[in-house]
């Protein structure tokens, strides 16, 4: 089997995997490559998608961050994944193999099911910036929803950060949502997304899902409320 991806897309989905854990199970099916996963301490899931070329559906695991670490010297627009006996990744001119995992003993992570009232777009590179700002503050980031505004506030011992996300807010008339986080693990997120479109889905003390789009690259990201 031998699967077509774009390089710049692939590379992208391969840091956000790795952002999770280096281990990726890779599902290959109907036009696309996609994965579903989360950290070992259960504080962040990532689902990802890129659009690729393939023959047939499969299943593959692949240690991102070594293939990262080759591919990152390499520049070609295409990459071919062969699997066989091993992962043979074709980059132009370089060829890489890996040892083949057998996809079975990799579990993957369980689809999140959640009820979340509220929806909103948000400016990517002022989130970036914002909770760069909080996290240097040694503070927690809270989403705030009143009404049709939004709000991120993020505190410390001496210092206040507040801005202004969002308007137009989908959700259910005046109610208020709360949803507190660690900056921390959203700010390697951002780093890798803020360019993209993206939207905000949240509830009070329930995960925080932030949805993010460019073209055929999509990932849905939900990270764990910090609970009083």
């Amino acid at each position: 089997m031998v699967v077509e991806v774009d390089y710049e897309d692939f590379m992208w989905f391969l840091k956000i995997a790795n952002l999770v854990g280096p281990e990726v199970k890779i599902n290959i099916e109907n036009g696309e490559m996609w994965f579903r996963k989360k950290d070992k301490y259960n504080f962040q899931l990532i689902n990802a998608k890129i659009p690729c070329k393939s023959s047939e559906d499969a299943v593959m695991v692949i240690d991102a961050e070594w293939a990262i670490d080759k591919l990152k010297l390499i520049k070609t627009d295409t990459v071919s994944i062969a699997v066989g006996d091993s992962i043979v990744i074709d980059a132009g001119n370089i060829k890489l193999s890996y040892k083949l995992i057998d996809p079975s003993i990799v579990q993957q992570s369980k689809e999140l099911n959640l009820n979340l009232p509220v929806k909103y777009p948000v400016d990517m590179s002022l989130l970036y910036r914002v909770m760069t700002i909080i996290s240097n503050i040694g503070a927690y980031a809270e989403f705030y929803v009143v009404g049709n505004e939004v709000k991120v506030v993020g505190k410390g011992d001496e210092e206040k950060v507040e801005v202004k996300l969002s308007e137009g807010v989908g959700g259910d008339g005046d109610e208020e949502y709360r949803t507190k986080v660690n900056p921390s693990l959203l700010l390697p997120v951002l780093k890798l997304v803020k360019d993209m479109y993206g939207e905000i889905s949240q509830g009070t003390d329930k995960p925080l899902k932030l949805s993010v789009s460019n073209g055929g690259m999509h990932a849905d990201i939900f990270t764990a409320p910090l609970l009083d």
